[in-house]
């Protein structure tokens, strides 16, 4: 069983998901060599960023991929994690979610409960595919959510829906990814 009662010394990989860029992101030679760097550093723990999309800020459809194809993202996280993992590093899978128009995600607004609630039923489709793909590649953290201030309080009980539908895929410790003006509060 993990140990998370020890600091946790971990850096972020950033997803680089632009096929315009060549051969670059998560599953390639450069991000290989990254976490080879990433060891060499002192760190212990590495998390991956896969992102989905959402159109705008009152949009409640999510969708899976966000420059490239969902299916050839999840192959090159589970190449990175297994890297990773090799290389004696722990890996936190946190999905994100990016607003098309370049809003932040923590301001999702809705016009009415029911919106949320229709929001709420795509990101738990999200998520949870995420949630399997983590316990898949054996993630030993798996992130709920990251940065969604406008529902983190409001809606509590739903929330606990989504850990509850998340606890069913993946078996490890959880966590939410709290914006710096919310941590307080969630």
């Amino acid at each position: 069983m993990l140990n998370l009662e020890n600091k946790i010394k971990g850096i972020t990989v950033a997803p680089i998901e632009d096929r315009r860029l060549g051969e670059v992101g998560y599953g390639t030679e450069p991000c290989n060599q990254a976490l080879e760097e990433i060891e060499e550093v002192g760190a212990d723990w590495i998390s991956l960023t896969p992102y989905g999309r959402m159109d705008n800020l009152q949009s409640t459809d999510i969708l899976f991929d966000f420059e490239i194809p969902f299916e050839e993202n999840v192959e090159r996280i589970k190449r990175t994690a297994q890297h990773a993992k090799a290389l004696g590093l722990e890996v936190a899978l946190i999905p994100h979610l990016h607003v098309m128009t370049g809003e932040w995600r923590g301001e999702i607004e809705m016009k009415s409960d029911a919106e949320f609630l229709e929001w709420f039923k795509a990101y738990d489709s999200y998520v949870l595919r995420w949630a399997q793909e983590a316990e898949k590649m054996g993630a030993s953290l798996f992130s709920i959510g990251v940065e969604f201030k406008s529902t983190s309080n409001l809606y509590q009980d739903r929330w606990k829906q989504t850990i509850e539908l998340v606890r069913t895929a993946y078996s490890g410790p959880i966590t939410y990814s709290a914006n710096w003006d919310e941590v307080e509060t969630v």
